[in-house]
């Protein structure tokens, strides 16, 4: 954000809105600075409810009645339930309103060390009472829909909610046949999957050309050899799929 300042500087905009590039979902920005302007706060951050049980990699915040963020915990091991609905938390989707001037004041004045929304400014503002959350709106299906697509497995599964009644209107529209291969599996743009191909809760990369025959996602270990695997899911790309032809095995990081 500082090496990007002058330009911020140059737009010349009341507010800075920051947002995630590997989330899905479904909102009116004007309607999130809207709030933000109502509420006079310093940061205004965009939230979404879901379970408890998946919001430990998350920012997970609480509130009081007029949405005023009295906590907020970056990651937290138990993350705290939200009054009332001891499953449910309300967590950070990693959008942002920030007044200009505040963030200016933040990374080039105060708090010249901060390097991280997350960890360091959305507390900072918190601390100060600045800080206030944008509950997401249901879109036209009458639910909220949003996902952090930051793994493989996750980029898998949000794909998947798409299978039936999409969540929400997708900005191009596809058939799913162009994408969805059954068995939990997906392929990517550019990509060539033969009839005689069996994959399960598997990504086909752009551009990968899977060999006749080939069966992925039934033996973790046989998958491990060739491919990236990610929670339930495997990744197969063209380079891995050379090696595997090469019989070189994925080269794996050791620790």
């Amino acid at each position: 954000m500082r090496r990007n300042w002058p330009q911020v500087e140059a737009w010349n905009a009341p507010e800075v809105l920051v947002l995630a590039a590997d989330h899905v979902y479904d909102m009116d920005y004007a309607a999130l600075v809207a709030a933000h302007r109502r509420s006079g706060a310093a940061v205004t951050v965009a939230a979404d409810v879901i379970a408890r049980r998946q919001a430990q990699g998350l920012g997970v915040m609480t509130t009081d009645e007029d949405g005023r963020i009295l906590a907020f915990h970056e990651k937290p091991a138990d993350p705290p339930a939200m009054p009332g609905r001891p499953d449910c938390a309300l967590v950070s989707m990693g959008v942002y309103v920030f007044s200009t001037a505040w963030l200016r004041e933040q990374l080039l004045h105060d708090c010249a060390l901060a390097l991280d929304f997350g960890h360091d400014l959305i507390p900072m503002a918190v601390a100060l009472s600045e800080a206030s959350a944008y509950r997401l709106p249901p879109s036209a299906s009458g639910q909220s829909y949003w996902r952090d697509v930051g793994t493989l497995d996750a980029l898998r599964r949000a794909h998947l909610d798409f299978l039936g009644a999409p969540p929400v209107c997708p900005p191009q529209p596809s058939l799913v046949a162009d994408w969805s291969l059954g068995r939990g599996s997906v392929i990517m743009p550019g990509a060539h999957v033969p009839l005689s191909a069996r994959l399960t809760n598997t990504i086909v990369a752009p551009g990968a050309r899977i060999p006749p025959g080939l069966v992925v996602g039934e033996c973790a270990v046989e998958d491990g050899r060739w491919f990236r695997r990610d929670g339930d899911t495997v990744l197969v790309t063209q380079a891995m799929l050379d090696r595997r032809e090469a019989g070189r095995p994925f080269p794996r990081i050791v620790a």
